[in-house]
């Protein structure tokens, strides 16, 4: 009864906040892909596709308009004097099909789930990218529900995997008008209905997971392989005629395949009917398997500037080791339910190393890292558990709770965090400027950080020169193509610099204190020069 109470209040809670969030933020703007998000759901409420029309486009204008008259966006610019049509759209996101029809390269499942939400913005008057609002806050509230009611674990196992995934970030990602909320959402719930031993439904919730990111679809197929060795197990089957006598769970199997092979599908059905190929996204440049990199596999859960590690520092560290321990584990279930989660985390990052913007827009952390890394939490959580001591056990959930305190309270003070895509976090300028050997990111993410723009990287580093961190007059950091003559640009011919490589044939100078270049209240990013 108190259990059932205090699983009660726990949801209201979460609830009240995520809602209460919602409403007290001011009307979200309307940027990055989240235009053509607004224009999907308008199109798909206008006329059933999501083929982008005239009167779509100018719809959604109207309806900012009519909540404010001041509206003026710099793609949807568009009033009585200037014609709102299509045309603007080319070479953005929208492209026209074999028809000359206009569609995104973002597929359509998180706009079809947010006409409900838009249609309620229109009765109500409402800004229509508030509507992204109401359809995240609603999939993040039907998670923390699977989270309290559905896995049968004790009320503490419930309240650390809520206080790491309801995070300051996820929060801030419930007013954004992308789809990583309902992404990470469907994951979580996915992973519930995985804990109560249903893999095959587990694996058709990644299938529609993988409807906005593709990646899932991997998941969604391993998972309902996973599924049939395990009821074949749990049945006995040991031959093709024992297979065809359980009729019940072979035609399971085969609806189940059906079902989610064609959801996984649709999204590549859909491209390669209208564009001829089945990814429009790869088509055009902005994925490509040549980037695939261990750099970046490991930048996308430990950069400390936009990965994972940010979220929460405690879970990422230790991760490999329960990862490793868990394997020797292997026989013991709950090992094997770490292992399964952290491969989850782990395939669906791999083809995420594959996007052309490494550096992209994001609340925190990069979004891709937001999602790919909340199996993770799953890991942690039932490692912990399981753990016989109960001293080992206390100690670990005290630190873990203790430092995520500290970590969210440094990122209300603006201590943590970077404020936006194109600068450094606190984390990673600590870095910098006192251990700049510890930490080399990619050269993207140091770059464009260090100059506060989105460029392109080669025209930038085939220049003249080239950004350092210079901390109270001192030189700590600087990057520069690998094959310049460092006689040619260091600054300090005195002083020798440890090098390492950085990605794209770049290479890092990472100088020690010394290196004096200003006075000392020079603390700044200089450029330097070849001499």
């Amino acid at each position: 009864m108190i259990r059932s109470i205090g699983l009660k209040i726990l949801f209201f809670v979460a609830s009240f906040f995520a809602l209460y969030h919602v409403a007290t933020e001011p009307t979200p703007p309307i940027r990055g892909d989240g235009r053509e998000y607004i224009l999907m759901s308008q199109s798909l409420l206008n006329h059933g596709t999501s083929n982008l029309e005239q009167q779509d486009a100018r719809d959604v204008v109207d309806s900012f308009k009519s909540k404010s008259q001041s509206f003026n966006d710099p793609v949807l610019n568009c009033d009585a004097h200037n014609d709102c049509g299509v045309s603007i759209f080319f070479e953005r996101a929208y492209f026209p099909n074999n028809n000359g029809k206009l569609f995104s390269y973002h597929f359509s499942f998180y706009p079809l789930v947010n006409v409900p939400a838009l249609i309620i913005t229109k009765l109500i008057s409402e800004s229509p990218t508030t509507a992204f609002y109401l359809t995240n806050t609603l999939f993040f509230i039907i998670a923390i529900y699977f989270l309290l009611f559905f896995i049968k674990e004790r009320l503490l196992y419930k309240t650390i995997i809520i206080f790491l995934f309801a995070s300051q970030t996820t929060i801030s990602y419930l007013k954004w008008p992308h789809p990583e909320v309902i992404t990470i959402s469907m994951i979580v719930i996915a992973l519930c209905v995985f804990k109560r031993k249903m893999f095959y439904a587990s694996s058709l919730i990644f299938a529609f997971a993988s409807l906005q990111y593709q990646p899932l679809g991997i998941i969604a197929a391993l998972l309902l392989l996973y599924a049939f060795i395990s009821g074949i197990k749990q049945l006995d089957i040991r031959s093709i005629k024992g297979l065809i006598e359980n009729k019940k769970f072979a035609v399971k199997t085969v609806i189940y395949a059906l079902i989610s092979g064609f959801v996984v599908l649709t999204p590549s059905l859909f491209y390669l009917y209208n564009f001829s190929s089945p990814n429009l996204i790869a088509s055009i440049g902005g994925a490509r398997s040549e980037l695939v990199s261990f750099s970046r596999f490991i930048s996308m859960y430990y950069d400390l500037n936009q990965g994972a590690i940010l979220l929460y520092p405690i879970v990422l560290i230790f991760s490999p080791i329960i990862f490793i321990i868990s394997i020797i584990k292997i026989k013991e279930e709950h090992s094997r339910n770490i292992i399964i989660f952290t491969l989850i985390s782990v395939i669906s990052a791999i083809p995420c190393l594959t996007t052309a913007n490494w550096n992209s827009g994001a609340e925190n952390v990069m979004r891709y890292a937001f999602w790919v890394s909340s199996p993770l939490i799953f890991s942690f959580t039932e490692f912990v558990f399981n753990i016989k001591s109960k001293i080992t056990k206390s100690v670990i959930l005290l630190i873990t709770f203790a430092s995520q305190i500290a970590f969210i309270t440094m990122q209300n003070n603006g201590k943590f965090f970077s404020i936006n895509h194109v600068s450094p976090s606190y984390v990673g300028l600590a870095f910098y400027n006192h251990y700049p050997s510890l930490y080399n990111p990619e050269a993207e993410i140091y770059v464009e950080r260090a100059l506060n723009t989105e460029l392109s990287l080669v025209g930038v580093l085939n220049g003249n020169s080239y950004p350092g961190y210079v901390k109270r007059g001192n030189l700590r950091k600087l990057i520069a193509p690998a094959n310049m003559d460092l006689t040619l640009l260091n600054p300090c011919p005195s002083v020798t610099p440890s090098i390492t490589d950085a990605s794209d044939g770049y290479v890092y100078y990472n100088y020690p204190l010394g290196c004096k270049v200003a006075d000392e209240t020079k603390t700044a990013v200089v450029m330097f020069s070849p001499k």
